[in-house]
């Protein structure tokens, strides 16, 4: 995702949205692609992402929040996806 968002050569109508260019970066994100230790692929990336708060490259203002509610003596089996972010109503029942 480093490369897709912060690498120079996808700025300007690319996914480079923020039209972020950095050599520096840019060489950073190459060289971590480029590592087969685990830990040092680790480490690289750790400063990437230092580098992107470090430089407010990209900042989110908006985080959607979706509230679901139930009468819990009157709705059984609800489920949440696997991020809890949405109900899944395939084994629920409601009590009259």
């Amino acid at each position: 995702m480093v490369r897709q968002y912060y690498y120079s050569k996808n700025a300007d109508g690319g996914t480079n949205r923020s039209r972020y260019k950095n050599p520096d970066m840019d060489k950073m994100i190459d060289e971590a692609a480029g590592l087969t230790d685990p830990e040092k692929r680790k480490q690289a990336y750790a400063a990437i992402q230092k580098k992107v708060l470090d430089e407010a490259i990209m900042i989110f203002i908006a985080d959607s929040k979706n509230v679901f509610a139930t009468q819990k003596a009157k709705v059984n089996d609800v489920t949440l996806d696997w991020s809890s972010t949405y109900p899944l109503l395939f084994d629920a029942s409601v009590n009259a």
